[in-house]
């Protein structure tokens, strides 16, 4: 999911919030979400599951991890970037809802509100 900005680091990365996503990088990563959820119907006739699988797990592992941060810098009151953060949130919510589910969606909306009422 290279729409969501990452920190460049030797070590695990982290979201990176100093700058907006851009339109383009925005829609790219919607037309691979929703690539990555069609193909599931299709997945056991091709005989791509597996890769399929593997990729959605990717996507999916990679997006919790980035949403912990979302959620982690919105409790912060003082966080010079928070519009951006909001936006990066807005963007997992509609991947979310592409890949997995509305259910799951609608879950990280409450997250969000929660982190926000806490800080």
């Amino acid at each position: 999911l290279a729409a969501l900005p990452l920190l460049k680091s030797s070590g695990p990365k982290a979201a990176d919030f100093s700058r907006p996503v851009s339109e383009e990088k925005r829609e790219m990563a919607m037309r691979y979400a929703r690539l990555v959820a069609v193909s599931r119907n299709f997945a056991a006739a091709a005989s791509f599951t597996a890769k399929q699988k593997t990729a959605q797990d990717q996507i999916g592992n990679e997006i919790r991890r980035y949403i912990e941060d979302v959620i982690r810098a919105m409790r912060d009151p003082g966080h010079p970037h928070m519009a951006v953060v909001h936006a990066q949130l807005e963007l997992c919510v509609q991947l979310v809802t592409l890949l997995f589910s509305e259910e799951e969606a609608e879950l990280l909306r409450r997250r969000g509100r929660a982190a926000q009422a806490a800080a």
